[in-house]
């Protein structure tokens, strides 16, 4: 079952984000009604970041990808993955509790402020070469 068809999540989801960010968030699906997603623009002290957040099939067992969706001005090479892809959730990750997907509880809500945390560390490394939040794997 995807998400568009399961309408319970989806009040779920729209309430949660609504409630935490407002009418900033915006919900968009895919012509055929069965892909869903959120934009979103970030600003922190004058920087804007575009972001979407990805359902993907698999939601809510997986978690939603964020995507930046405009070019950065720098790489940050480790803290992205494919598809201008946010890195932050760690699969597999057994010694921490941060940054682990719990589909009881978590929503895409939390991507907003998740994505807000990396823009962030995304300005401090783009000003001082050093990522300021650690690795999951040092």
């Amino acid at each position: 079952m995807t998400l568009a068809n399961d309408k319970r999540r989806l009040v779920l989801e729209n309430a949660a984000m609504r409630e935490r960010w407002g009418d900033g968030p915006q919900l968009c699906q895919d012509a055929a009604g069965t892909k869903l997603w959120w934009e979103h623009t970030i600003s922190v002290e004058g920087n804007r970041l575009p972001i979407k957040i990805e359902y993907p099939s698999s939601y809510p067992s997986s978690p939603p990808d964020i995507v930046i969706a405009t070019a950065l001005p720098r790489n940050p090479g480790q803290h992205m993955l494919g598809g201008n892809r946010m890195c932050w959730i760690y699969p597999n990750e057994t010694r921490r509790n941060k940054n682990k997907w719990n589909p009881s509880r978590d929503t895409a809500a939390m991507c907003v402020s998740v994505a807000t945390q990396w823009f962030l560390a995304y300005l401090v490394w783009d000003a001082t070469g050093d990522w300021p939040v650690p690795d999951a794997v040092n």
